[in-house]
């Protein structure tokens, strides 16, 4: 949830699908939560986990994050 409430934060270049999963994810405080909200189905936390990495990686390029 960090990683996600940093990446709407500092407008991380993401798409406006992504942008929604980041924000749903804040929203609902859980992957397990907003899978089930956004994908009606578990497994969307997958979906959820890959958007959060590629936010993770622009914030290390950004230097907003640093230490991985």
């Amino acid at each position: 949830m960090d990683i996600a409430r940093l990446a709407l934060r500092y407008n991380v270049p993401l798409s406006d699908e992504e942008r929604r999963v980041l924000q749903e994810l804040v929203n609902e405080g859980s992957v397990r939560k907003a899978a089930i909200k956004l994908f009606n189905s578990i497994k969307g936390r997958f979906v959820i986990r890959r958007v959060v990495r590629k936010a993770l990686k622009h914030l290390i390029r950004m230097g907003v994050i640093t230490g991985y």
